[in-house]
Protein backbone atom coordinates (compact mmCIF):
# COMPACT_ATOMS: atom_id res chain seq x y z
CA UNK A 1 0.00 0.00 0.00
CA UNK A 2 1.30 3.40 -1.29
CA UNK A 3 1.86 5.37 1.71
CA UNK A 4 0.89 9.31 0.88
CA UNK A 5 3.17 12.44 1.26
CA UNK A 6 0.39 13.98 3.93
CA UNK A 7 1.15 10.46 6.12
CA UNK A 8 5.08 10.77 5.68
CA UNK A 9 4.99 14.12 6.89
CA UNK A 10 2.75 13.22 9.59
CA UNK A 11 4.89 10.08 10.78
CA UNK A 12 8.06 12.27 10.71
CA UNK A 13 6.55 14.84 13.14
CA UNK A 14 5.65 12.22 15.44
CA UNK A 15 9.07 10.76 15.35
CA UNK A 16 10.14 14.14 16.15
CA UNK A 17 7.62 14.28 19.19
CA UNK A 18 8.68 11.18 20.30
CA UNK A 19 12.70 11.86 21.08
CA UNK A 20 11.81 14.75 22.61
CA UNK A 21 9.31 12.82 24.94
CA UNK A 22 11.95 10.47 25.83
CA UNK A 23 15.07 12.42 26.25
CA UNK A 24 12.24 15.57 28.06
CA UNK A 25 11.18 12.73 30.49
CA UNK A 26 14.45 11.47 31.10
CA UNK A 27 15.20 15.39 32.59
CA UNK A 28 12.41 15.96 34.02
CA UNK A 29 12.29 13.14 36.09
CA UNK A 30 16.16 13.65 37.03
CA UNK A 31 13.91 17.05 38.91
CA UNK A 32 12.22 14.70 41.04
CA UNK A 33 15.44 13.18 41.96
CA UNK A 34 17.02 16.59 42.95
CA UNK A 35 14.42 16.99 45.49
CA UNK A 36 15.19 13.47 46.94
CA UNK A 37 18.00 12.08 49.82
CA UNK A 38 21.41 11.71 47.57
CA UNK A 39 20.49 7.75 48.31
CA UNK A 40 17.92 7.55 45.53
CA UNK A 41 20.71 9.31 42.87
CA UNK A 42 23.57 11.28 43.44
CA UNK A 43 22.84 15.23 42.37
CA UNK A 44 26.25 14.80 40.79
CA UNK A 45 24.94 12.05 38.73
CA UNK A 46 21.96 14.45 37.47
CA UNK A 47 24.45 17.45 36.70
CA UNK A 48 26.77 15.15 34.71
CA UNK A 49 23.54 14.41 32.37
CA UNK A 50 21.21 17.30 32.20
CA UNK A 51 24.04 19.73 32.03
CA UNK A 52 24.38 20.13 28.94
CA UNK A 53 22.17 17.87 27.31
CA UNK A 54 19.36 20.33 28.19
CA UNK A 55 20.30 22.39 25.60
CA UNK A 56 20.14 19.91 22.89
CA UNK A 57 16.52 18.14 23.61
CA UNK A 58 14.23 21.01 22.94
CA UNK A 59 15.76 20.59 19.03
CA UNK A 60 13.22 18.17 18.77
CA UNK A 61 10.75 19.87 19.86
CA UNK A 62 11.35 22.54 17.18
CA UNK A 63 11.55 20.42 14.47
CA UNK A 64 8.23 18.67 15.59
CA UNK A 65 6.65 22.01 15.35
CA UNK A 66 8.00 23.03 12.10
CA UNK A 67 6.67 19.99 10.51
CA UNK A 68 3.43 20.66 12.04
CA UNK A 69 3.14 24.45 10.99
CA UNK A 70 4.58 23.71 7.36
CA UNK A 71 3.85 20.70 6.38
CA UNK A 72 0.07 21.57 7.53
CA UNK A 73 -0.48 25.42 7.28
CA UNK A 74 -3.98 25.18 6.90
CA UNK A 75 -4.32 23.69 10.48
CA UNK A 76 -2.40 26.60 11.72
CA UNK A 77 -6.19 29.03 12.75
CA UNK A 78 -7.61 25.90 14.38
CA UNK A 79 -4.32 25.00 16.35
CA UNK A 80 -3.44 28.36 17.28
CA UNK A 81 -6.78 28.88 18.92
CA UNK A 82 -6.73 26.00 20.78
CA UNK A 83 -2.87 25.60 22.14
CA UNK A 84 -1.98 29.57 22.46
CA UNK A 85 -3.63 29.20 26.03
CA UNK A 86 -1.47 26.08 26.58
CA UNK A 87 1.63 27.76 25.02
CA UNK A 88 1.31 30.67 27.24
CA UNK A 89 1.15 28.71 30.40
CA UNK A 90 3.90 26.24 29.18
CA UNK A 91 6.11 29.02 28.49
CA UNK A 92 5.85 30.14 32.28
CA UNK A 93 7.27 26.93 33.74
CA UNK A 94 9.22 27.22 31.22
CA UNK A 95 11.06 30.34 32.21
CA UNK A 96 11.26 28.57 35.50
CA UNK A 97 13.03 25.41 34.66
CA UNK A 98 15.40 27.51 33.34
CA UNK A 99 15.99 29.64 36.40
CA UNK A 100 16.22 26.65 38.02
CA UNK A 101 19.03 25.05 35.67
CA UNK A 102 20.81 27.98 35.87
CA UNK A 103 21.31 28.35 39.54
CA UNK A 104 21.89 24.57 39.91
CA UNK A 105 24.45 23.57 37.67
CA UNK A 106 25.57 27.40 36.24
CA UNK A 107 25.59 28.63 39.44
CA UNK A 108 27.24 25.83 41.42
CA UNK A 109 24.48 26.03 44.21
CA UNK A 110 22.44 22.92 45.35
CA UNK A 111 20.09 25.07 47.58
CA UNK A 112 16.29 24.12 47.65
CA UNK A 113 15.22 27.11 46.37
CA UNK A 114 16.53 26.00 42.68
CA UNK A 115 16.00 22.41 42.64
CA UNK A 116 12.48 23.69 43.60
CA UNK A 117 12.27 26.16 40.46
CA UNK A 118 14.10 22.96 38.48
CA UNK A 119 11.23 20.79 39.84
CA UNK A 120 7.91 22.83 39.66
CA UNK A 121 9.15 24.02 36.10
CA UNK A 122 10.07 20.77 34.55
CA UNK A 123 6.93 18.89 35.75
CA UNK A 124 4.57 21.30 35.41
CA UNK A 125 5.62 22.20 31.62
CA UNK A 126 5.44 18.26 30.97
CA UNK A 127 1.72 18.21 32.22
CA UNK A 128 0.77 21.48 30.63
CA UNK A 129 1.82 20.10 27.35
CA UNK A 130 -0.09 17.16 27.53
CA UNK A 131 -2.99 19.13 26.92
CA UNK A 132 -1.75 19.32 23.00
CA UNK A 133 -2.62 15.48 22.75
CA UNK A 134 -5.96 16.48 24.50
CA UNK A 135 -6.26 18.90 21.60
CA UNK A 136 -5.78 16.96 18.68
CA UNK A 137 -7.95 13.81 19.43
CA UNK A 138 -11.25 15.69 21.11
CA UNK A 139 -10.67 19.33 19.56
CA UNK A 140 -11.49 21.02 23.09
CA UNK A 141 -8.90 21.81 25.77
CA UNK A 142 -8.37 19.85 28.52
CA UNK A 143 -11.78 19.82 30.68
CA UNK A 144 -12.38 20.88 34.60
CA UNK A 145 -13.04 18.63 36.69
CA UNK A 146 -10.73 16.40 34.49
CA UNK A 147 -12.08 13.81 32.23
CA UNK A 148 -10.94 10.06 31.57
CA UNK A 149 -8.54 11.25 28.86
CA UNK A 150 -7.36 14.66 30.65
CA UNK A 151 -6.87 11.83 33.85
CA UNK A 152 -5.33 9.51 32.30
CA UNK A 153 -2.88 11.84 30.40
CA UNK A 154 -1.74 12.99 33.41
CA UNK A 155 -1.01 9.85 35.09
CA UNK A 156 0.87 8.43 32.05
CA UNK A 157 3.02 11.79 31.93
CA UNK A 158 4.22 11.42 35.41
CA UNK A 159 4.67 7.60 35.36
CA UNK A 160 6.31 7.59 31.67
CA UNK A 161 9.16 10.17 33.36
CA UNK A 162 9.92 8.44 36.32
CA UNK A 163 9.88 4.77 34.29
CA UNK A 164 12.29 6.28 31.65
CA UNK A 165 14.41 8.49 34.00
CA UNK A 166 14.33 5.28 37.13
CA UNK A 167 15.41 2.59 34.15
CA UNK A 168 17.89 5.65 32.34
CA UNK A 169 20.01 6.45 35.26
CA UNK A 170 19.93 2.56 36.36
CA UNK A 171 22.29 2.02 33.63
CA UNK A 172 23.78 5.21 33.63
CA UNK A 173 24.88 4.77 36.79
CA UNK A 174 25.99 0.79 36.80
CA UNK A 175 29.71 1.77 36.15
CA UNK A 176 29.81 3.37 39.81
CA UNK A 177 27.10 1.55 42.21
CA UNK A 178 23.46 0.37 41.88
CA UNK A 179 21.08 2.43 43.84
CA UNK A 180 18.22 0.02 44.91
CA UNK A 181 15.59 3.08 45.63
CA UNK A 182 15.77 3.98 42.18
CA UNK A 183 15.21 0.64 41.18
CA UNK A 184 12.34 0.28 43.25
CA UNK A 185 11.35 3.39 42.00
CA UNK A 186 11.21 2.14 38.70
CA UNK A 187 9.01 -0.91 39.90
CA UNK A 188 5.89 1.30 41.15
CA UNK A 189 6.59 3.38 38.15
CA UNK A 190 5.81 0.59 35.71
CA UNK A 191 2.79 -0.35 38.25
CA UNK A 192 1.34 3.09 37.95
CA UNK A 193 2.27 3.09 33.85
CA UNK A 194 0.31 -0.22 33.86
CA UNK A 195 -2.64 1.44 35.24
CA UNK A 196 -2.87 4.54 33.34
CA UNK A 197 -1.88 2.91 30.08
CA UNK A 198 -5.35 0.58 30.86
CA UNK A 199 -7.14 4.05 31.77
CA UNK A 200 -5.86 5.16 28.93
CA UNK A 201 -6.79 3.02 26.01
CA UNK A 202 -10.56 3.09 27.37
CA UNK A 203 -10.44 6.99 26.80
CA UNK A 204 -10.11 8.35 23.11
CA UNK A 205 -11.39 5.63 21.57
CA UNK A 206 -14.79 5.63 22.80
CA UNK A 207 -16.72 7.75 19.92
CA UNK A 208 -16.40 7.35 16.07
CA UNK A 209 -14.16 7.22 14.46
CA UNK A 210 -12.02 5.54 16.93
CA UNK A 211 -14.46 3.04 17.77
CA UNK A 212 -13.21 0.78 15.26
CA UNK A 213 -9.93 1.03 16.18
CA UNK A 214 -10.00 0.38 19.62
CA UNK A 215 -8.79 -3.26 19.49
CA UNK A 216 -6.15 -2.41 17.66
CA UNK A 217 -5.38 0.13 20.45
CA UNK A 218 -5.83 -1.86 22.83
CA UNK A 219 -3.63 -4.45 21.23
CA UNK A 220 -0.48 -2.02 21.41
CA UNK A 221 -0.74 -1.16 24.52
CA UNK A 222 -1.27 -4.71 25.75
CA UNK A 223 2.25 -5.77 24.07
CA UNK A 224 4.12 -2.81 25.21
CA UNK A 225 3.15 -3.59 28.68
CA UNK A 226 4.16 -7.06 28.29
CA UNK A 227 7.39 -5.88 27.25
CA UNK A 228 7.90 -3.97 29.96
CA UNK A 229 6.45 -6.42 32.75
CA UNK A 230 9.06 -9.19 31.47
CA UNK A 231 12.03 -6.95 30.54
CA UNK A 232 12.46 -4.62 33.45
CA UNK A 233 12.66 -7.29 36.42
CA UNK A 234 16.13 -8.29 34.93
CA UNK A 235 17.24 -5.09 35.91
CA UNK A 236 18.25 -6.92 39.22
CA UNK A 237 21.57 -6.98 37.52
CA UNK A 238 23.49 -4.68 35.98
CA UNK A 239 23.92 -6.24 33.03
CA UNK A 240 20.68 -6.11 32.09
CA UNK A 241 19.87 -2.35 32.75
CA UNK A 242 20.33 -1.74 29.27
CA UNK A 243 17.31 -3.83 28.44
CA UNK A 244 15.37 -2.38 31.47
CA UNK A 245 15.47 1.16 29.51
CA UNK A 246 15.41 0.01 26.26
CA UNK A 247 12.14 -2.63 26.71
CA UNK A 248 10.70 1.18 28.43
CA UNK A 249 10.92 2.84 24.90
CA UNK A 250 9.59 0.14 23.49
CA UNK A 251 6.64 0.25 25.13
CA UNK A 252 6.35 3.65 25.33
CA UNK A 253 6.94 3.67 21.24
CA UNK A 254 4.34 1.40 20.83
CA UNK A 255 1.64 2.78 23.07
CA UNK A 256 2.39 6.67 21.40
CA UNK A 257 2.67 5.50 17.69
CA UNK A 258 -0.28 3.29 17.80
CA UNK A 259 -2.39 6.45 19.44
CA UNK A 260 -0.70 8.40 16.17
CA UNK A 261 -1.82 5.71 13.65
CA UNK A 262 -5.34 5.17 15.47
CA UNK A 263 -5.68 9.00 14.98
CA UNK A 264 -5.28 9.55 11.58
CA UNK A 265 -6.44 10.65 9.29
CA UNK A 266 -7.14 13.64 11.82
CA UNK A 267 -4.97 16.06 12.64
CA UNK A 268 -7.63 17.35 14.62
CA UNK A 269 -10.91 16.00 15.18
CA UNK A 270 -13.40 16.72 13.75
CA UNK A 271 -12.50 19.81 12.09
CA UNK A 272 -9.22 18.85 10.06
CA UNK A 273 -7.84 15.74 8.34
CA UNK A 274 -4.17 15.82 7.43
CA UNK A 275 -5.19 15.98 3.48
CA UNK A 276 -6.82 18.63 4.40
CA UNK A 277 -4.36 20.69 5.96
CA UNK A 278 -1.43 19.71 3.62
CA UNK A 279 0.83 22.13 2.41
CA UNK A 280 2.00 21.48 -1.81
CA UNK A 281 4.12 18.91 -3.16
CA UNK A 282 6.77 21.40 -3.84
CA UNK A 283 7.34 23.19 -0.82
CA UNK A 284 7.20 19.12 0.74
CA UNK A 285 9.86 17.98 -1.49
CA UNK A 286 11.76 21.49 -0.55
CA UNK A 287 11.39 20.63 3.48
CA UNK A 288 12.29 16.90 3.30
CA UNK A 289 15.32 17.71 0.89
CA UNK A 290 16.78 20.52 3.46
CA UNK A 291 15.56 18.42 6.45
CA UNK A 292 17.82 15.73 5.23
CA UNK A 293 21.05 18.07 4.38
CA UNK A 294 20.69 19.35 8.09
CA UNK A 295 20.49 15.80 9.64
CA UNK A 296 23.83 14.92 7.65
CA UNK A 297 25.29 17.26 10.04
CA UNK A 298 23.40 17.35 13.09
CA UNK A 299 23.35 13.06 13.51
CA UNK A 300 26.92 13.31 13.91
CA UNK A 301 26.72 16.47 16.30
CA UNK A 302 24.40 14.56 18.44
CA UNK A 303 26.29 11.48 18.46
CA UNK A 304 29.56 13.35 19.51
CA UNK A 305 27.43 14.82 22.44
CA UNK A 306 26.00 12.08 23.56
CA UNK A 307 29.69 10.01 23.52
CA UNK A 308 31.68 13.09 25.17
CA UNK A 309 29.02 12.77 28.25
CA UNK A 310 29.14 8.97 28.37
CA UNK A 311 25.78 7.34 27.63
CA UNK A 312 26.86 5.64 24.59
CA UNK A 313 30.16 4.18 26.26
CA UNK A 314 27.64 3.07 29.20
CA UNK A 315 25.19 1.48 26.92
CA UNK A 316 28.05 -0.21 25.05
CA UNK A 317 29.88 -1.66 28.37
CA UNK A 318 26.47 -2.75 29.53
CA UNK A 319 25.38 -4.51 26.05
CA UNK A 320 29.13 -6.15 26.31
Amino acid sequence: MMISAPEIAYGIACVFLFLYLVLSSIEFGAAFYMLLPESILERSTIRTYVNPIWETTNIFLVFFAMMIFSCFPRAVPTLSLLLFPIVEVALVFFVLRILGILGLFYGDSGKLAWRLLFFVGSWGAALVLSGFYHVVVTGTRMSLPPDILTTSLILLVISTMLLLSSTFFLMFTSRHRFHPYLARLGYVSLLTWYGAAALYLIGPFRDAPYMLDHLTAATNGFIAVTLVTCAIPVCIHKRYFATGFASSVVAFAMLFFGSAYMHLPYLVYPAMTIVDAFTSAAIFHAILISGAVGALFLIPALYLLYALFGVTQTAAELIE
